[in-house]
């Protein structure tokens, strides 16, 4: 050796150690901050497209309840009723038609699984 003491060697190599820890976590945030606008970028993106589907889902949301409106007009006129009781009575008739739709989706879910179940065996 070239008289420096184990000790000595061992603080030598420690300190290189963090010198190089030191570099690597500047090199990291000169990396982060570099890439700081194309994440910006990929943000505002992601944002516009999410506001984007969740237009278009309220449209498509919007059409299908005025399509199940019309629909339950029609059919309220063509048993007697008049657009203005039925305008009246549209709110409670809807949250009914809502909860028979699902009801039904639920049993024909469970028919399918049973279904899917019988042919497993």
């Amino acid at each position: 050796m070239t008289g420096e003491t184990i000790e000595q060697l061992k603080a030598r190599l420690k300190r290189g150690n963090e010198e190089k820890e030191l570099a690597s976590q500047k090199r990291l945030e000169e990396i982060r901050k570099s890439q700081a606008p194309f994440r910006a970028e990929q943000e505002t993106r992601k944002r516009a497209e999410e506001q984007e589907r969740k237009k278009l889902l309220d449209g498509a949301r919007q059409k299908r309840e005025q399509e199940m409106k019309d629909s339950a007009c029609r059919s309220w006129t063509a048993a007697g009723g008049t657009e203005e009781e039925f305008e009246e009575s549209w709110s409670s008739l809807r949250t009914e038609m809502l909860k028979r739709r699902t009801l039904e989706n639920e049993e024909q879910a469970r028919t399918a699984q049973r279904r899917h179940n019988i042919r497993s065996f």
